[in-house]
């Protein structure tokens, strides 16, 4: 059985997505940091941030995808049935 997602839900999962598809590594050391641009809507961008799937600072037009976002992006690509 499917599970229905609001609207907001669906968007949110979209955006992580798109905000995956669309990194870019940084390095930093020996350790590499997927940016990504985050020009969406403002509520969503606070709202990944709040579930600590990524990290950004206001004016900044870039962001850092977490640990956990990246996890949880794969995983909707995968729910998704979009192949990487």
């Amino acid at each position: 059985m499917v599970m229905m997602k609001s609207r907001e839900e669906a968007i949110e999962d979209m955006t992580l997505m798109l905000m995956y598809l669309t990194c870019f590594g940084e390095r930093s050391g020996d350790t590499i940091y997927l940016r990504t641009w985050k020009n969406y809507p403002f509520d969503v961008v606070d709202t990944l941030c709040d579930k600590d799937l990524i990290d950004t600072r206001h004016g900044n037009k870039s962001a850092y995808i977490l640990d956990e976002g990246k996890r949880r992006a794969e995983e909707l690509l995968k729910e998704y049935g979009i192949g990487i």
